[in-house]
């Protein structure tokens, strides 16, 4: 059943391949065909192949590639353009001195955490370095006028509760 609906569907697909079955047709090479070939190529092969016979590769430009080249020139430029215009410092050009510090943060002390700076100033004590201008000698509030030293004192004062003021003394 499955060799007639084969055949049948041979016979629709390829009728000439079905004909040459029904013959009895069987494929055959020439006698000697295979060792002429291994001759034939072997003389190629062996040949000399002069400049002007030898195929030339062309370059092919795709789109792609000549985009993709594009990206990274214009890319390359620009980083190269930012560190020309933009050289970066090196460590001791962007530190700021301890006068610079020092302004900064008595202009902005009012942002700053009152434990932090105590803690700071403490653990300088402690770890026998200390701040720079300042010897253990100093004070290192005595640069502050008093009045403004009692004003800011005053306000903290008022900030705390009496039980935590009573837990501090």
């Amino acid at each position: 059943m499955k060799n007639k609906e084969l055949h049948k569907e041979l016979k629709e697909q390829a009728p000439v391949l079905s004909k040459l079955k029904k013959k009895g047709y069987k494929p055959s090479v020439p006698d000697g065909y295979f060792e002429q070939l291994r001759k034939e190529v072997r003389a190629q092969l062996d040949a000399p192949v002069s400049a002007q016979e030898r195929p030339v590769r062309r370059v092919v430009f795709s789109p792609l590639r000549v985009a993709a080249s594009a990206g990274l020139l214009i890319g390359l430029s620009f980083l190269l353009f930012y560190f020309l215009r933009n050289p970066q410092l090196s460590k001791t050009e962007n530190m700021a001195s301890a006068e610079e510090i020092e302004a900064y943060v008595f202009s902005h002390i009012d942002e700053f955490d009152e434990d932090m700076l105590l803690e700071y100033y403490v653990a300088g004590e402690t770890n026998g370095k200390e701040a720079e201008g300042t010897t253990q000698e100093e004070d290192p509030f005595q640069s502050i006028p008093d009045q403004e030293l009692d004003e800011y004192l005053d306000g903290i004062l008022d900030d705390i509760d009496e039980t935590t003021l009573e837990n501090l003394l």
